[in-house]
């Protein structure tokens, strides 16, 4: 399979979950029970759960502190806040955005999305 069908697939999940946010945006619990099962499906199915766990807890960390900076700063804002004036989807969409982008760059530099997989 060439790089670019890889990346392609890669992120098809991604952006669809992204298109979830259109449909639910006034839906913040149920727009965290999706994207919180879509990432664990994701983890679950690849095999660097460990490396991708910490991920997605760093990407959480970062989205929550980047969003608040945001916010406080009154760079922006959100309609539907829940949680320290974000949505409560939305910190765990940062972490799904830290694997994607893992995922991404070893297709790139390895031919796979998994650091350990053959090529």
């Amino acid at each position: 399979m060439t790089k670019n069908k890889q990346i392609i697939i890669s992120l098809l999940p991604f952006f669809l979950s992204a298109g979830l946010v259109y449909l639910f945006w006034r839906q913040s619990l149920l727009l965290l029970f999706l994207y919180t099962s879509v990432l664990m499906v994701e983890i679950f199915l690849g095999n660097e759960r460990i490396v991708e766990i910490r991920l997605v807890t760093l990407g959480i960390l970062w989205g929550v502190v980047l969003e608040t900076v945001g916010i406080s700063s009154g760079y922006h804002t959100f309609n539907n806040p829940d949680f320290m004036g974000i949505p409560l989807w939305l910190p765990v969409f940062w972490g799904y955005g830290f694997i994607i982008a893992k995922r991404v760059s070893s297709i790139v530099y390895t031919g796979s999305p998994f650091k350990n997989s053959p090529r």
